[in-house]
């Protein structure tokens, strides 16, 4: 469970190489504790305030697409923003 009355998913790939990654939501702190221990890089679009604290501190590696949209991260048309940003296996 998260903040609020939703659910949050994060997906971690270990072997399967998915063309389409997505959609890429905002990370979570507690994100970042699943992705360090799975020695993994963190893929999100945006952040929470304790998410980027960490994060800008070094805490995981990661990858933001508020950084790179348009670049390794696309907008689906066939969903509405903020839920539409897509990346793929190989971009990251």
């Amino acid at each position: 469970l998260s903040e609020g009355p939703i659910t949050r998913l994060l997906a971690i790939y270990q072997s399967d190489m998915p063309e389409a990654v997505g959609p890429v939501r905002s990370a979570r702190e507690y994100f970042i504790d699943l992705a360090l221990g799975f020695d993994s890089i963190l893929v999100h679009h945006g952040w929470s305030p304790g998410a980027k604290d960490r994060l800008l501190n070094g805490d995981a590696d990661h990858i933001n697409g508020m950084d790179h949209d348009g670049t390794l991260f696309w907008r689906a048309d066939f969903r509405e923003a903020p839920h539409n940003s897509y990346t793929s296996y190989k971009n990251v």
